[in-house]
């Protein structure tokens, strides 16, 4: 999980270094004499932990990516066709994202209201992405699907848009003035809309409350999501090979114990649960860099973050193992935690201390960085809001 922006003032804080030996290595290089910022801490001490990440984009190291997403196969053609250059070789990196059910045919609401499987499939998605190698003539691709198999706030979307009286108002307004629709009174191409103070004041209201649902920054909701990456030396589509592939699981439960004037920015808190397996995972042999080897892992998280009033926090723990041919196993745990305090709009004064330990690139570390750190940041680094 990326720093949202740099720290901007100077830092405090101590650095703790230790390995399986108490002492240390005469021989080895000097400390590096880099300051460790707030946001160096987050960077190193979390991992992404995807709900509605594209597959595809986060198979290519690119999970923080906005990618597009097109309304049509037509479109999604004219997208791809841009990665790929005259001679059969990808040239240029894209992604894409596409809804096949929105796709193929609109969605009634009456069918979205009743019918589960039509909720689960209009909140599944495609994604195809591709990228160059700086530096040689390689080439990477990923394709991927992602599904939200549980959304509270839709839920309670669809009960507020039937059970609602400004909403309910609403609708029965529109059915009343739109009858001569249904009896063929109206000219071709006519149609009657609803107006007055009291429709206004009731959509103004209804508009409010559904608005509110879709734009929690704690979502209740269960995704999943699956990808398979692939790459070529020579960049040519005909010779691209399966590499990494993920599959995850992310949970979500958010509470409000506040009411903002506007819902997003609402007091509460957000937990998110994440479970992720990848296979052939190509990373650099520790003991030679020139070399890529064959990795598998498995990673479980949890992320914690409180926002109320101008504080906000954020605590995250995840537990990575991970097997390669002809390396030592690893089990790697990080822990991050974070406060921060909002002065004013464009000044905040964050803390933040971080831990990396457990066995990584063949050595047992009980505490390989611990630091403690503060300072100012001009935008928010833990409030979601």
């Amino acid at each position: 999980m990326n720093a949202r922006q740099a720290v901007v003032a100077g830092t405090l804080g101590v650095a703790l270094v230790s390995g399986a030996q108490a002492q240390a290595d005469p021989g080895a290089a000097p400390p590096s004499t880099k300051e460790v910022t707030v946001a160096d801490l987050l960077a190193a001490s979390t991992v992404p932990m995807p709900i509605t990440t594209p597959p595809a984009t986060f198979l290519l190291g690119a999970a923080g990516t906005a990618v597009p997403r097109v309304s049509s196969f037509r479109e999604l053609g004219v997208q791809l066709s841009n990665a790929v250059g005259d001679n059969g070789k990808i040239k240029n990196a894209v992604a894409v994202e596409i809804n096949p059910r929105l796709a193929i045919a609109p969605v009634r609401w009456s069918d979205y209201q009743t019918s589960l499987v039509t909720q689960i499939l209009t909140r599944t998605t495609v994604s195809i992405a591709t990228a160059t190698n700086e530096g040689d003539s390689g080439a990477r691709s990923a394709f991927g699907i992602q599904s939200v198999l549980y959304n509270g706030q839709v839920s309670k979307l669809i009960t507020t848009a039937s059970t609602d009286q400004d909403c309910v108002s609403i609708a029965n307004d529109f059915a009343t003035k739109s009858t001569g629709t249904i009896a063929g009174t109206l000219k071709p191409g006519e149609t009657i809309i609803p107006d007055g103070p009291k429709f206004e004041e009731s959509k103004a209201k209804c508009k409010k409350k559904i608005e509110g649902l879709l734009s929690k920054w704690n979502p209740n909701a269960v995704a999943v999501g699956l990808g398979q990456a692939l790459h070529s030396t020579d960049a040519t589509i005909g010779r691209l090979k399966r590499s990494s592939a993920s599959l995850w699981v992310t949970a979500s439960l958010g509470h409000d114990w506040g009411l903002a004037a506007e819902a997003k920015d609402n007091a509460g808190f957000g937990l998110t649960l994440h479970a992720r397996r990848m296979i052939h995972e190509r990373v650099a042999s520790p003991a030679n860099e020139e070399l890529m080897v064959d990795e598998a892992s498995r990673l479980l998280g949890a992320n914690l973050r409180i926002a109320s009033g101008r504080l906000a926090a954020l605590a995250e723990h995840s537990a990575r193992k991970s097997k390669a041919s002809g390396l030592v196993d690893e089990n790697r745990k990080r822990t991050f935690l974070g406060v921060e305090y909002r002065v004013s709009d464009d000044l905040y004064i964050v803390a933040g201390a971080g831990a990396d330990s457990g066995r990584r690139d063949g050595k047992d570390q009980r505490v390989s960085l611990l630091n403690l750190k503060w300072g100012f940041s001009k935008k928010a680094m833990f409030d979601p809001r």
